[in-house]
């Protein structure tokens, strides 16, 4: 049940990152044709901004479960095994996207498409996702040490630089509950541990305080189901909601409406949940190199669109066949590359392989 349990949650993750892909296609392509101020931009807006929570919540769920794991079959926390899981989760994939990025902007680069040498827009676009595309090795830099950075190209890297920090906040949680010689004040210093790591490298991070928030709710759907915390779980879904509705840069009404759309959602999947559809749970298998891979694709793909047309505006029906071509080449590379960047198992293998090779004697 646990690990269909899991394949579940990885299903909901699969339809996020759906979700997230195809509003970043109305974005690109379709916002040029209605505009930022209509009823399709509004409602894209929310339903991006709500996927990405999701996923935030998911992660919270997930990074405890995988916490108390690490501490029950180890006995203690044991915080190379949770580093080691982070980073095959983590990199794989980032240095895919940045290589996948850099191809896509030095494409533009060498054959002076939209983008680069004009703006990428074409000659009706009322908006454009991005005037111009650049990258500098900064960036890269930046975008490596998680410190932002590469942005304009791929978006959707700004919430990983937030997760990052939270993944740090709760390995050191992990510590703090392991090591503290009290039983009776484990919990409060693994909250005292998330809090000061938080103020330390969260501070200057856009947004952290309104995400960690999501992120805690999801952690504390855990606790709440694996250790039945009703009264204190109940206490403290009420704060984390408060600092939720005072972070949010989002209308009141429409942050309450996402709120309990979110809670009621979070009581569903994680009370052992596990009738999701087969084609999500497999499209959960590439859902992290999706949501990593999507925006720099569907940037290449709309310069070339723009460079095709010539100047001219382009029709409905023109838009509408590069929807449908973007949308397969983008699951389709996707899924084979997150063949590769996403078997944790086998890259775990390669890494342990390397390391324990014995030293050759210089010829």
């Amino acid at each position: 049940m646990r690990a269909i349990h899991t394949k579940s949650l990885d299903a909901v993750r699969a339809i996020s990152a759906l979700a997230v892909f195809l509003s970043h296609i109305i974005q690109i392509v379709w916002l040029p044709l209605v505009g930022i101020g209509s009823l399709v931009h509004a409602v894209n807006s929310f339903v991006s901004e709500t996927a990405v929570i999701l996923f935030f919540v998911l992660s919270g769920y997930l990074i405890s479960l995988s916490i108390h794991r690490n501490i029950e079959n180890n006995g203690g926390f044991v915080a190379f095994d949770y580093l080691r899981s982070r980073f095959l989760r983590i990199y794989p994939p980032l240095v895919g996207a940045i290589v996948l990025s850099l191809s896509v902007w030095g494409l533009l680069e060498v054959l002076e498409l939209p983008g680069i040498a004009t703006p990428l827009r074409a000659a009706s676009d009322l908006y454009a996702a991005r005037e111009a595309i650049s990258i500098t090795m900064t960036d890269v830099y930046y975008a490596l040490t998680m410190r932002g950075g590469m942005l304009i190209v791929n978006g959707p890297l700004w919430s990983l630089y937030i997760e990052i920090k939270l993944y740090v906040a709760a390995g050191v949680a992990a510590i703090a509950f392991t090591y503290c010689p009290a039983r009776s004040w484990k919990i409060a210093a693994a909250v005292a541990g998330f809090a000061l790591v938080s103020f330390v490298i969260g501070q200057n991070q856009p947004g952290y305080l309104l995400y960690a928030a999501w992120w805690l709710l999801g952690s504390l759907f855990f606790f709440w189901r694996r250790f039945g915390y009703r009264i204190e779980g109940l206490v403290a879904g009420l704060v984390l909601s408060g600092v939720v509705l005072a972070a949010s840069t989002t209308p009141i009404l429409h942050e309450l409406a996402r709120l309990a759309f979110i809670v009621a959602l979070s009581l569903l999947m994680f009370s052992r949940w596990s009738g999701a559809p087969k084609i999500f749970v497999r499209m959960g298998a590439f859902s992290y190199t999706l949501y990593l891979f999507h925006f720099p694709l569907l940037i290449g793909a709309y310069s070339l669109f723009v460079f095709a047309c010539g100047g001219n505006a382009p029709s409905v029906g023109s838009r509408t066949g590069l929807t449908v071509a973007s949308a397969i080449v983008v699951l389709a590379f996707s899924a084979a590359a997150g063949a590769v960047l996403e078997d944790v198992r086998r890259l775990g293998g390669l890494l342990n392989f390397r390391f324990s090779q014995p030293k050759r004697a210089c010829l």
